[in-house]
């Protein structure tokens, strides 16, 4: 029968995962699966693999923390998953360094992708991805092992010391005579890692999936949904990236896009827009808009450290009292008729977006009207930006804040805001 700790020792850190790693180092020596050559045992010693189902990138991190403390382990790779492609160069590389680093690199095996009927059929499937696998890493006799993925009825009674000169993860001599305890989808399976080092026994085996391991805690189907989030942003970054790099044009259903990926890349813009293209629209407007607040907020408080010589307790007891249609009609008094120069649209805008956001949330605004507002607010975002980066802007540009400020009329109004609670209007 299998136990699942899920509530106790679960705390997949980097930090807890030296601690862990420390402890065994203690007691156990670290060795790789060719232990099973040995006709006799040494005592005490503990096989760690990392079957790589998820995220290569947290394999890297494990991987240099087990170098810090001369720590060598097994990564297996899997050719034919959903989450990450070793081929892709990124990956390569990672895979690459890991090597580097003095691991050792077994095969991850999915034999639910193939018509295996019986070993012989085993045999050849796992005889095709150790070919690919070799030729792809440049490691021709130096991948030892395999583990299977995603486990089945089948698979386990497959427990044979070597499969096409493999040794196998599941043979039945590691089944019977070592105590082995895994992280499977994010939780402790039979035992935790403390509490199998803490049972002294003279051999055990660890299986961890790197992707559960993070700098802070976090839970697993957060991590997936994050992860893959995270991935698809990268695909649409470099899909974006490719085309600026060959001065091709980038069609998108949005019209001032041109403007922005001519002269804005700016990574918080493109996830936006990855979220209107694919069909999130109300998401990517309340997105932008809080974008928008955030900088303009930035640029105004920049004005008054510069213009308005105001304490720091005032200047906290003034954030505690604006809203967002504070900031834009301040801005609309500070920039009057060169708001169109700076941010791409007029006063009438500007005073539209203070009720906007309501009528979003109310559903009460038709497609065409939010994509005028979506557009203008990434165009007016981009442009925030280039203005909150002094060192960045342009003459001209600067001429325009510089001769539109009255600081006396500025530190007059801030006081009256802050003295008396009253808003501009």
């Amino acid at each position: 029968m299998i136990t699942l700790h899920m509530n106790i020792n679960n705390d997949f850190t980097l930090k807890n995962y030296k601690n862990l790693l420390l402890e065994t180092k203690k007691i156990y020596k670290f060795v790789d699966f060719t232990i099973l050559e040995k006709s006799v045992w040494p005592k005490n010693f503990a096989i760690l693999r990392h079957d790589i189902d998820i995220s290569p990138e947290n394999a890297l991190n494990i991987a240099k923390l087990e170098s810090s403390v001369g720590v060598k382990s097994t990564f297996t790779i899997l050719l034919t998953g959903q989450f990450y492609n070793p081929f892709e160069k990124k990956y390569l590389e990672i895979i690459q360094q890991i090597i580097g680093l003095g691991h050792n690199i077994g095969l991850h095996f999915d034999a639910n992708l193939y018509d295996i009927r019986n070993k012989s059929d085993l045999v050849k499937a796992l005889k095709k991805e150790l070919l690919i696998i070799e030729n792809l890493l440049n490691l021709k006799k130096n991948i030892k092992m395999f583990s299977f993925h995603n486990t089945s009825k089948f698979t386990m009674s497959c427990d044979a010391t070597k499969y096409c000169g493999l040794y196998n993860a599941y043979c039945k001599k590691l089944k019977e005579k070592v105590q082995y305890t895994s992280d499977s989808n994010g939780y402790w399976i039979h035992r935790s890692w403390k509490e199998l080092i803490n049972e002294n026994h003279d051999f055990i085996q660890i299986l961890t999936h790197p992707e559960w391991w993070n700098k802070n805690k976090i839970f697993p189907s957060d991590f997936i949904c994050e992860n893959t989030l995270n991935n698809s942003y990268k695909v649409w970054y470099d899909y974006c990236h490719s085309l600026k790099k060959g001065n091709r044009v980038n069609k998108s259903s949005l019209s001032n896009f041109k403007y922005l990926f001519n002269n804005n890349f700016e990574p918080n813009n493109l996830k936006i827009i990855q979220l209107w293209l694919s069909g999130e629209q109300v998401l990517a407007f309340l997105k932008i808009y809080i974008l928008f607040y955030n900088n303009l907020k930035k640029l105004f408080f920049s004005f008054i450290t510069k213009f308005a010589s105001l304490s720091k307790e005032e200047k906290l007891n003034f954030q505690k009292k604006l809203e967002f249609q504070d900031y834009l009609k301040s801005a609309s008094k500070i920039f009057n008729k060169d708001l169109e120069k700076l941010f791409g649209f007029n006063k009438v805008f500007f005073d539209d977006l203070v009720s906007i956001k309501g009528c979003i949330l109310n559903s009460d605004i038709d497609c065409k009207k939010i994509k005028y507002y979506f557009e203008n607010l990434l165009i007016a975002n981009s442009k925030l930006l280039k203005i909150n980066k002094e060192t960045n802007l342009r003459k001209s540009e600067f001429a325009i804040l510089k001769n539109n400020i009255n600081s006396q009329s500025i530190k007059k109004w801030l006081k009256m805001n802050i003295n008396t609670g009253v808003r501009y209007d």
